[in-house]
């Protein structure tokens, strides 16, 4: 995980806090270490534990863990090259399995779920972006697009653009910067629009995708985040669904950018009435094929956040899949069953690993 200037430097620290000491309860020592503290000759690292004791986190050396669950962020590149190298040295330890490995970026994820039939009528047209044929490529075809970073954002770094053929400003922009901030824009010609992308992109990879209308009746952005995990029998449980909705005027439902979390089921029964049924099991179906179909590809995982969009008529949308997913969400429409389960199945599930797989 990134570090931070405190003590000890992690965020999530109410999180890994249950986690120490529901570990403690299920038989195993769980501490918290970054890979840059690792002590490579001595197999051995500088990590923290809990007690609930004294309340203090305790920075110690630990043994290498024989067990990772891997909730590792970067805020720049370098980070992530950094963390790459040092991944890729603890897999090659043989001794040392991760609960499941993060996911690439959103057009790998694409790819591996196009190979299968039942999930590729979920899949909004998506394209890497590789210059500014593509650009006006899709303009040509749907006369509008939505561009995202390859790699997670939280709703930052996204922008809708719309052609306007009898307009002297010929192309409208609206998005959010990279502090998540709105911002709308327009361009007389196209040269002028690539070049202000050029800068916007700056140099990140980026998909381009077809914009799906994802609001309510006043124009309220949405989507749904269904979470899953395995569980103590390391099968896949869906543990709960949250709608995220924005403003009217806002560009994204995200939660960062300011949108609320509300319960699916009436949220679906108000806007979607007859439908609200179909759509639940939907979700719930779509979810676990797309965990299959992600592991049967791309290898071992252990949690999933889908986001998922409907449209006004009804049909469902695959938006993006998150390896690392946060769970604040079940906090805030109250669902105490859900958040409970989803900060225990973690340890519930390295405990099937240690006891089923790793001899105990």
């Amino acid at each position: 995980m990134t570090e931070k200037s405190r003590t000890p430097p992690f965020l999530e620290q109410k999180f890994y806090q249950y986690l120490c000491a529901f570990g403690d309860r299920c038989g195993l020592q769980v501490y918290v270490f970054t890979p840059g503290h690792i002590h490579w000759a001595s197999g051995r690292v500088t990590g923290y534990s809990y007690s609930h004791l004294t309340r203090r986190w305790n920075k110690s050396l630990f043994p290498l863990p024989d067990l990772i669950y891997d909730r590792c962020f970067f805020s720049n590149k370098k980070e992530y090259l950094t963390y790459r190298v040092q991944m890729h040295l603890l897999r090659k330890r043989r001794s040392i399995r991760f609960l499941g490995h993060g996911l690439k970026g959103k057009w790998q994820v694409t790819e591996l779920l196009s190979n299968d039939h039942q999930i590729t009528p979920y899949l909004p047209h998506t394209e890497k972006v590789l210059g500014s044929a593509t650009i006006k490529r899709w303009f040509d075809e749907y006369g509008e697009l939505f561009l995202k970073p390859q790699g997670g954002s939280q709703g930052r770094n996204v922008v809708y653009i719309r052609e306007q053929i009898d307009s002297t400003n010929r192309y409208y922009a609206k998005g959010r910067d990279a502090k998540n901030r709105l911002f709308e824009c327009c361009f007389s010609e196209f040269e002028r629009l690539y070049k202000w992308l050029c800068l916007f992109m700056n140099g990140r990879s980026y998909v381009i995708q077809q914009y799906l209308v994802l609001t309510t009746d006043i124009g309220e952005p949405f989507d749904i985040r269904s979470f899953i995990q395995k569980d103590r029998r390391g099968r896949w449980q869906l543990i709960g669904n949250v709608v995220r909705k924005g403003k009217p005027d806002s560009l994204t439902s995200n939660i960062h950018g300011g949108g609320i979390a509300e319960p699916l089921e009436p949220f679906l029964k108000q806007h979607f009435v007859n439908k609200a049924t179909l759509i639940q099991q939907d979700i719930q179906s779509i979810s676990m094929q797309i965990a299959s179909t992600l592991e049967r590809y791309h290898g071992s995982l252990v949690e999933l956040g889908i986001d998922l969009g409907v449209d006004q008529s009804g049909q469902l949308w695959l938006l993006e899949v998150n390896s690392k997913p946060g769970r604040t969400v079940f906090k805030q429409i109250g669902d105490q069953s859900a958040r409970r389960l989803a900060v225990r199945n973690p340890i519930y599930y390295a405990r099937y690993l240690w006891d089923r797989q790793l001899g105990g």
